[in-house]
Parts: C-alpha cells; sequence; structure tokens
C-alpha cells in the first residue's frame, strides 16, 4: 500500500469527506471533499475537488472557493453548499444562502446563488430596499408592509432592545413608503404614511430622526414639487447621521448603506 496523500490536522482544523462523484464530467468518479478550519465560534470550508491522474491526485478545483459553516450535497454532477452565514455577533443576522457549483471545462464555476426565506425583520426590509433601488415598486411595497405587519420575524437586537428596533424599522417603513407612493403618483397615499409618521415617532423616541429627514423632505418638496431636491435636502439634517448608524449596524455581513440610499432619489437631474 502506497500513501498517496498525508494529512495532519493540527488544533481547530479537520477535513469533511463530501463523496465520490464525476463532477468534472471525464466518466470518471472525483473526490469531492473540504479542508476545515475552525475559530471558536465558526469555521470555513474550502472546497477540493481531486481526479486520479494515474499515479497522483489532480486538483481540478481552479479557484479557491470557501464557505462558512457550510453542508455539501451532490447531484448530478453539481456540488451544491448551503450556508447559514457566520456565527460571530460582529458579522450580523444572516440569511441562508445555496450556492450551486458545476464543472466550466477548467474548473469549477458558481451557476447559482439562491437566499433562502427571511427570517429576520431586518433582511425583509433589505429585500424592499433593494426593490427600491431597483425601481421594482410594487414588491417594494409588498416588503415593506410584510416588515410592519408580520410579527413572527424576528428581531436581532443585539445593540439595542427588540422594541427599539421594531420602532426605528416601523419609522423607516413609513418613510420608505412615503416614498415609493410619491414614485408611483399616489400624493394622498403618500400623505397618510408621512402623517403616520410625524404622530407615532415623536422627539426622544427610537426612530424619530426618521421623521426629522421626513419632514425636511415633505417641505422640501411642497415648496419645489422636486423629489431629488427635496432628497438632498433631507440628507442633510444632522439626525440623518442617526439613521445611517442604525442602517448600518446589523454587522459586517450585510450590505452597507451611504448617504445617498437614506433617499434613493438624490441622482436625477434637478430642476427649479
Amino acid at each position: 500500500m502506497r500513501t498517496l496523500y498525508a494529512y495532519a490536522p493540527g488544533a481547530w482544523f479537520g477535513l469533511d469527506l463530501i463523496g465520490a462523484a464525476d463532477v468534472t464530467l471525464d466518466g470518471l468518479a472525483d473526490l469531492i471533499f473540504s479542508e476545515i478550519a475552525c475559530g471558536e465560534q465558526t469555521c470555513w470550508h474550502t472546497l477540493r475537488v481531486w481526479s486520479w491522474a494515474g499515479r497522483d491526485f489532480q486538483e481540478r478545483v481552479g479557484e479557491t472557493f470557501t464557505f462558512v459553516d457550510a453542508a455539501f450535497a451532490l447531484q448530478d454532477g453539481r456540488i451544491f453548499v448551503g450556508s447559514e452565514g457566520s456565527g460571530t455577533v460582529d458579522a450580523g443576522p444572516q440569511r441562508p444562502v445555496t450556492t450551486t457549483l458545476a464543472w466550466a471545462g477548467d474548473g469549477l464555476t458558481v451557476t447559482a446563488t439562491l437566499a433562502g426565506p427571511a427570517v429576520y425583520r431586518y433582511h425583509v426590509f433589505r429585500d424592499g430596499d433593494e426593490a427600491l433601488f431597483a425601481g421594482r415598486y410594487a414588491y417594494a411595497l409588498d416588503a415593506y408592509l410584510r416588515v410592519r405587519d408580520d410579527k413572527i420575524l424576528k428581531a436581532w437586537a443585539v445593540h439595542i432592545s427588540r422594541d427599539e428596533e421594531e420602532h426605528w424599522l416601523a419609522a423607516l417603513v413609513d418613510w420608505r413608503l412615503l416614498l415609493v407612493e410619491l414614485q408611483l403618483q399616489n400624493a394622498s397615499n403618500a400623505q397618510i404614511y408621512y402623517d403616520h409618521l410625524l404622530d407615532t415617532f415623536s422627539p426622544g423616541t427610537a426612530g424619530y430622526a426618521v421623521a426629522t429627514l421626513a419632514r425636511r423632505f415633505v417641505d422640501s418638496y411642497n415648496a419645489h414639487g422636486n423629489v431629488p431636491m427635496a432628497c438632498a435636502e433631507a440628507i442633510r439634517v444632522p439626525e440623518a447621521q442617526d439613521v445611517l448608524d442604525f442602517l448600518n449596524s446589523f454587522g459586517y455581513d450585510n450590505p452597507t448603506y451611504t448617504w445617498g440610499d437614506l433617499c434613493p432619489f438624490t441622482t436625477e437631474a434637478i430642476s427649479d
């Protein structure tokens, strides 16, 4: 018997045998496994695909694919990787993601990335924002209304309490719905969300900074009828920094908001 590969893992390191399958589509089974490196809260799985080359194994992955706390499955020559994301608090709330890898002739390539259903209220709000930024207003409306109405959604509640987080997101939902309804030319609906925002979030309460931003926006919009100008005015209020800080308090594995994201219509042409 001849040793083809020797591996001596240290503390917090190991191997995970995924299986044998013809991933490289050459009619011969390949050996698929992952090398695992773990910290105190998180493990990183680096994918390996080895093909027998007559005298030794040959690495066939191509570029490096590393996944956090991953679970692997093989089907029809493809590799499916499910990941719940990092377990560290600093990474923030995670939503499950399934990545599909397939052979591309000279290595593996990602052919699909599918996010699982959102369980955190923040992630549903993110879904609404991504739709808003892309101009898909009907989808944005549905997502924001779910943030407001779905009582099953979870709070992250790490840096602030659950109630404070829900109040912040409720204020932001009113603000986003106001913007969406204006884009859809439903001024009466926009007024309803604006009135609710001012009536609900008084000085000293979580989310009041959003009401301040909205007030500046509406004052400018009523004076000039210009959404980009009103957006530019809104994000200049000192309280806008508090809104930005809240949106960016959900960890490094979630998107980073910028000033323009607070009111995402500032790039349109401004005319008096």
